[in-house]
C-alpha cells in the first residue's frame, strides 16, 4: 500500500476524533439520538483503521517487540484487538469522560503518526476541528432539499454538469480502494467540494487531496494556517 493510501486511514481516524469532539460539545442537541451507538461506531472506526496503519507500516515481529516497551502502541493495539476487531471475554471496558477520551485518542493517533512516519507523506498534518457532517445537518435541520438550495446560492455552477464546466465528461474517482481497477487515470476526475461551512470544507479538501495523490501519483496537501 502506497503512503497516501495509508494516510487516508490515518485521516479517517482524525475525523473520528473531530466527530467525537463535536458530539461532546452538542450532547443536549442530539440527546434524542442513540448517542452510545454513534460513539461506539466512531470509536470502532478509529481503532480498526489505526490498526490498519500499524499493520501496513510495521511487521508482526516489529509490533511484538515494540509492544514490550511502547505503552501507547501497546494500549492502542490492545483496545483494537480486544474490543473492536474481536470481543474477547477477558476485555474489561472503562468509562471515561469526553475530555479524557479525546485527549487519549489524540495521543494515540499522534503517536501512530510518529512511529509510522517513514511510511507516511511528510506533508501530512492532523488538523483537528469540532465537526461531524451528519450530526451538523441533523442539528441544523438541513434536509436534502434545503442543502441543494444552499449549494445553489453558495456555488452558481453547482447544478451544471462536468461537460458544461470543463468541456469533457469524466468518471468520478471517489474511493481510493478502487484505484486497482483503474487503467487510465486520465479518464477520471476528483470532486473537491467546499461543503456547507469552513470545517467541512477543510475535511473535504483534505479527502480530495488524498484521492488526487492516489489517482495521479501527486503530493499535494492543504491544512490550517497557524494563526
Amino acid at each position: 500500500m502506497k503512503s497516501w493510501e495509508i494516510a487516508k486511514y490515518l485521516l479517517d481516524c482524525k475525523k473520528d476524533i473531530d466527530s467525537i469532539k463535536y458530539i461532546s460539545e452538542n450532547v443536549k442537541l442530539i440527546s434524542n439520538l442513540n448517542l452510545k451507538g454513534i460513539l461506539d461506531s466512531r470509536l470502532r472506526d478509529f481503532y480498526i483503521k489505526i490498526r490498519v496503519v500499524y499493520d501496513k507500516c510495521l511487521t508482526k515481529s516489529q509490533k511484538k517487540t515494540l509492544c514490550k516497551t511502547d505503552i501507547v502502541l501497546e494500549r492502542t493495539l490492545h483496545e483494537a484487538d480486544k474490543n473492536y476487531a474481536h470481543k474477547d471475554d477477558d476485555y474489561i471496558p472503562s468509562e471515561i469522560e469526553f475530555e479524557e477520551l479525546i485527549r487519549t485518542l489524540k495521543q494515540r493517533i499522534e503517536h501512530c503518526k510518529e512511529v509510522c512516519k517513514e511510511n507516511l507523506p511528510k506533508c501530512l498534518t492532523l488538523d483537528y476541528v469540532s465537526y461531524d457532517r451528519d450530526l451538523y445537518r441533523f442539528i441544523n435541520g438541513i434536509s436534502p432539499k434545503v442543502e441543494i438550495e444552499l449549494q445553489k446560492k453558495l456555488f452558481p455552477n453547482y447544478t451544471k454538469t462536468f461537460k458544461e464546466v470543463m468541456g469533457k465528461n469524466y468518471k468520478t474517482f471517489d474511493d481510493i480502494e478502487n484505484i486497482k481497477m483503474i487503467n487510465n487515470p486520465g479518464d477520471y476526475g476528483v470532486i473537491m467540494e467546499c461543503g456547507l461551512n469552513f470545517y467541512e470544507g477543510l475535511q473535504n479538501r483534505q479527502d480530495a487531496c488524498i484521492r488526487i495523490n492516489v489517482l495521479f501519483d501527486k503530493n499535494i496537501w492543504c491544512s490550517l494556517k497557524n494563526k
